[in-house]
């Protein structure tokens, strides 16, 4: 193994973990990119407004190379899953959101019908 098949193992093995912090979020959010471009958004439960949902995937998508969802899909599924946290459903999965580009349209008209439930607390 040459060394640039060495750096591009190691590469493929690291995470990026990001905290970003915003004006409504002084302690800051923590994200972590994958090698896979999907992304993991922790404890995403306590961003409760859309803008602001909106503002840390415009964040997220400074770090990482493209992805095929938009950002109102995104939110869509964000919001389904601070939905089922609040509903108590899953929250040991439901408290962080994972962005992952691979995912099915039965997923996605889930997402989307779910997140009209959501509601603001």
């Amino acid at each position: 193994m040459n060394i640039k098949d060495t750096f591009q193992y190691y590469y493929q093995e690291l995470n990026m973990k990001i905290i970003k912090t915003f004006s409504w979020c002084p302690e800051g959010i923590t994200f972590e990119i994958h090698p896979s471009n999907n992304v993991t958004v922790f404890n995403s439960y306590k961003v409760k407004k859309r803008k602001h949902m909106k503002e840390v995937l415009k964040a997220i998508d400074q770090y990482r190379e493209g992805t095929t969802l938009s950002i109102w899909y995104q939110i869509c599924e964000w919001k389904t899953h601070n939905l089922l946290y609040e509903l108590n459903i899953k929250r040991n999965r439901t408290k962080d959101y994972d962005i992952n580009d691979n995912v099915s349209i039965w997923e996605k008209i889930a997402f989307v019908i779910l997140s009209v439930f959501y509601i603001k607390f």
